[in-house]
């Protein structure tokens, strides 16, 4: 199966782009979550994972953007 890559906030769009992606598109997907200093990284992760993907990547960037 092919996977889709997909940065993921945790919030309802992102959410229902998942399951979109999942149904209409047949594809495997992995969450990306870019850590710029947000506290709540291990729910976004959860959360991602309670809906079927794959993987869920979260990325410290903190460096690169301060």
């Amino acid at each position: 199966m092919d996977k889709v890559l997909l940065l993921y906030s945790g919030g309802l769009d992102t959410s229902v782009m998942v399951k979109w992606i999942q149904k209409e598109m047949k594809k495997e997907v992995v969450t990306l979550t870019l850590n710029i200093g947000n506290s709540n990284l291990d729910q976004i992760r959860e959360k991602a994972l309670s809906l079927g993907v794959s993987d869920a990547i979260v990325m410290d960037v903190k460096k690169e953007f301060a």
